[in-house]
Parts: structure tokens; C-alpha cells; sequence
């Protein structure tokens, strides 16, 4: 019989630490600490204008634990782009359908405000893109995070380019293959789920991973593992429903060949929505937890994905 793996992800936006929600964070992992998650960590926390660099630093590490999984995670946030030496883009924005100006922007750039959150890093070439990953793990290196071998696009927005990039620097993983339906109605705008539903069409709550790129021809690249992000983050999806996309697995691959015997869910939240919406999670995990003890099926929680 199949085993289940949880990946349990969290997405960090590169906006903002406010320790609200980190400790909603060291809350959560005390009461699940055995949950090792997989981090896709923001190299834009350490770009943004008066940052203090070392506090960053020891804010994120303070919900880091032994066994978790350090992952790259990249929104289009001017400071870190121009810090890359890439042009910045202020649009297209998959929150509103009219862009600010660019003099209004600037003004308020000037002022230490950072824009870019909302634009799909689609935008951007394959060779602006690797700058951009390369300038990321750079710091992280400097700030002693592990280099990632997993990629999650900002907003799931992870198009050929975007995974040629990707791949091109050596990461073995990409999370970003979402279910559109899961988001549909449940933005203020229906703009990003509309893009979604383009680039991932085919992505349902039952997705098993499967290789996106293959190797090179001449094995320079190796090949890209899409862990799809069947489950979703808890902005948009309630215990139940985390417990629902649990059941959905499981009922449809429990008797079915799988990849080392294993089927695989990916839930997670946001790193500066935790405080809202974490418990969510805690409500899906405690869900699954008595289901698997009543129908004795084995399951775990683990950050790092299927291999090739």
C-alpha cells in the first residue's frame, strides 16, 4: 500500500518580518515539531531600502529548524531586480488593471518604498531571470542560508522561461504548478487566476510530481521535477479543504503504482499572512493526523521531494 508525504511549504514574499507573524510561526512548529517544512526563502528581506541586514537575518533563522529545506522564492520587487542589474518592470500587475505611474513610483521609491510584488516575474527574459536567481542565492550564501535546490514563483507564475532559468542554474525542483479553481473567486481580482489557468491548465488537486524539462543533450542541465503545489497555501484554503485535497489523494492513488510507493500533497501559507491564516494548516494537519490513525495508513511530513 502507498505511503503519503506531506510537503509542507512556506511561501516568504520578501515584503516585510513583523514578528506577529513569526511567532504564529514558532507557535505552530512547537505544536508540530515534527512538521519539517521547505522554506522558499526571499532574498528581498535584505535589499529593501534601510534594511538592517543582520536582523533580517536572525528573524528568519529564528523559525528555521533542523531537517527543514531551504528554497528560493522570487516576486518582482524592484530592489532586488536592480540589485541583479536588471531593469525594473512595473507591469503588467496581477492586482489592479491600471499600472501606477512611473513618476508617482519613483517618488515613492525615492522614499524607501519598494514596488514589485504583483508583477509576474514572467516579464522578464531567461538571461534577466538568471541574474536575478544568481544575485539571490549570492546572498544567500553571505547571510549562511543553504543553497536551494527547489523554486516557487511568486503567485505560482512560472512560464517556459521562468523554468528554463530555472533550470539553468541548477535546481532540481519547481513547485510553482498550482490547481487554478482552487483561487478562482477567492482574490479581489480574478486577473492571476486568469493567467494561471493558461500556464497551468491541466493541474488538479491530484497532480503527482513529474519531470517539466528534460536533461540537456548534452547533460550541461539537469532535468527540472514539477512538485506541483497541489494543495495549495492556507490563504486560500481552510482545514477542511486541506483535509478534502488529503482525502482526494488518497482515494485516488491508494491502489495505484506510485513513485517510491509514495503519494504526495503540498499545503503551506505565507510567511506574512501566518498570523492569519495558520492555523488553517494546524487544522488540516490534525485532520489528516486522525484519519491516517483510524484507516492505518502511513504518512509523513517532509520538505524535500521526489527525486529523479
Amino acid at each position: 500500500m502507498n505511503q503519503v508525504r506531506v510537503i509542507l511549504s512556506v511561501d516568504w514574499e520578501g515584503r516585510e518580518l513583523s514578528d506577529q507573524n513569526l511567532e504564529a510561526i514558532k507557535t505552530f512548529r512547537d505544536h508540530f515539531p515534527e512538521a519539517k517544512t521547505l522554506h522558499f526563502l526571499n532574498a528581498a528581506y535584505f535589499t529593501k531600502a534601510n534594511i538592517n541586514k543582520d536582523l533580517a537575518q536572525k528573524k528568519i533563522t529564528s523559525v528555521l529548524r533542523k531537517g527543514d529545506e531551504h528554497g528560493l522564492h522570487i516576486h518582482g520587487w524592484r530592489t532586488l531586480f536592480e540589485k541583479s542589474g536588471v531593469s525594473y518592470k512595473p507591469g503588467p500587475s496581477w492586482v489592479q488593471d491600471k499600472v501606477m505611474s512611473l513618476s508617482k513610483m519613483n517618488q515613492q521609491y525615492e522614499d524607501g518604498i519598494d514596488f514589485g510584488h504583483d508583477v509576474p516575474i514572467s516579464a522578464y527574459s531567461v538571461k534577466e531571470l538568471r541574474s536575478v536567481i544568481r544575485c539571490s542565492l549570492e546572498i544567500f550564501k553571505r547571510y549562511d542560508f543553504c543553497r536551494p535546490q527547489s523554486f516557487r514563483a511568486g503567485g505560482w507564475m512560472a512560464t517556459e522561461d521562468v523554468l528554463k532559468a530555472v533550470q539553468l542554474e541548477g535546481f532540481l525542483f519547481d513547485s510553482s504548478a498550482v490547481p487554478p479553481f482552487l483561487l478562482k473567486d477567492k482574490r479581489k481580482s480574478p486577473i492571476l487566476h486568469d493567467w494561471l489557468d493558461q500556464i497551468w491548465p491541466e493541474i488538479t488537486e491530484t497532480t503527482q510530481p513529474y519531470v517539466i524539462l528534460e536533461e540537456g543533450h548534452d547533460k550541461s542541465t539537469q532535468k527540472l521535477w514539477e512538485i506541483p503545489d497541489n494543495g495549495c497555501l492556507a490563504d486560500y484554503m481552510t482545514g477542511d479543504e486541506i483535509f478534502w485535497a488529503f482525502k482526494r489523494n488518497w482515494e485516488t492513488f491508494k491502489d495505484k503504482k506510485c513513485k517510491d510507493d509514495t503519494i504526495n500533497l503540498s499545503i503551506g501559507y505565507h510567511q506574512e499572512t501566518a498570523s492569519k491564516y495558520i492555523d488553517r494548516v494546524a487544522d488540516g494537519l490534525k485532520k489528516i493526523q486522525r484519519f491516517c490513525q483510524r484507516e492505518k495508513i502511513e504518512w509523513k511530513i517532509e520538505p524535500l521531494p521526489v527525486g529523479g
